[in-house]
């Protein structure tokens, strides 16, 4: 469990085999973009290059890469976004965490899902010279 530090928060996908078949991944897809990112290409004990997805998208996102997603070519409208993929470890997180512990997970940025923009509100403390910022906390007591 984590001590005091700042908590993670994103938008992501469960990896299961209707999304993976739903954003067309592929095993020799994935295999191309881990000899693109790796020098020589990751090997597993055995010497090998690893022949599953879920443990091509964990290698990925340990190398911090990230997956195109042609959003236009799959649904027929949208554009190309990136998700970077992530294998959740509970000894890495908290008892509280909403995440499944050894789950592949999909994170999305929160700017290719959702469009800001700022209310009268906002520009009403604007005019007072006031900014509000983004901070993030953790906060045990």
């Amino acid at each position: 469990m984590s001590m005091g530090s700042a908590p993670c928060r994103g938008h992501v996908v469960l990896v299961t085999d209707k999304v993976i078949e739903k954003l067309g991944l592929t095993v020799e897809a994935l295999t191309e973009k881990v000899k693109e990112n790796f020098d020589p290409p990751y090997l597993t004990a055995d010497g090998k290059m690893p022949d599953n997805i879920p443990d091509l998208l964990e290698l990925l996102g340990r190398d911090g890469s990230s997956l195109e997603i042609n959003l236009h070519d799959l649904t027929g409208h949208g554009e190309i976004i990136e998700a970077t993929p992530f294998r959740y470890n509970v000894e890495n997180g908290d008892c509280y965490d909403d995440l499944e512990d050894g789950a592949i997970y999909l994170i999305f940025e929160e700017e290719d899902l959702y469009i800001k923009q700022q209310t009268v509100a906002h520009d009403a403390l604007n005019s007072l010279g006031l900014e509000p910022e983004v901070k993030q906390w953790t906060n045990f007591g």
